[in-house]
């Protein structure tokens, strides 16, 4: 696997990026992956992502983890310029992708149906309305938001949940871009079940 790590004060352990060798590949030799923990450690700087699980009135709530994990891989994907992410890891470990990638941001996931409580997996709804977000957008459009995304991340408390950060998305890019922007992204967000009473 591969992964991010803060500091640890108490230890005095360094920020670390951390890339394994696997038993058939090698996880540093996957650009998307790189990327993903890069992102990580990217949103410790400017975010204040906690616990993945958050507790409400049922229980426990992913949504700290689909954040972390779904911005992660959305900004790797900028990076690399396609929504598949870690196909070289992928065909390793058996993906069941056509891509051969871990995960895709072209997908139909929508929150609750197919929340697991697993960062990765339930951050593919996540990921992939941000990337909707940003393919729905001219390419005139684009920089304004990516730089409106980023700027409503690093917004993120520990008490965020995906439909806090949705709202200011939303309040971000129509800032930028205009009131019609914010209609279709707020119509995204819908589509993907963020804001439904399921996924408060």
């Amino acid at each position: 696997n591969a992964y991010f790590a803060p500091a640890d004060d108490l230890t005095g352990e360094p920020r670390t990026l951390g890339f394994g060798q696997g038993t058939s590949v090698d996880f540093a030799y996957d650009g998307d992956v790189v990327h993903h923990e890069v992102a990580h450690a990217m949103q410790a700087e400017v975010a204040q992502i906690g616990a993945y699980y958050l507790p409400d009135a049922y229980g426990l709530r992913g949504d700290q983890g689909a954040l972390s994990e779904g911005n992660a891989d959305f900004w790797s994907s900028v990076v690399m310029g396609d929504p598949e992410v870690g196909e070289y890891a992928g065909a390793g470990v058996g993906s069941t992708l056509p891509s051969g990638a871990l995960r895709s941001l072209e997908n139909d996931v929508v929150c609750p149906r197919d929340f697991v409580g697993e960062g990765h997996e339930d951050g593919r709804v996540w990921g992939g309305v941000l990337w909707d977000i940003r393919e729905g957008a001219t390419q005139d459009e684009r920089l304004e938001v990516e730089q409106g995304l980023f700027a409503a991340m690093a917004t993120t408390t520990e008490a965020s949940t995906m439909r806090s950060i949705a709202e200011t998305i939303e309040d971000e890019l129509a800032f930028r871009l205009g009131e019609a922007t914010r209609a279709r992204v707020h119509a995204l967000f819908e589509a993907r079940g963020i804001g439904s009473p399921a996924c408060d």
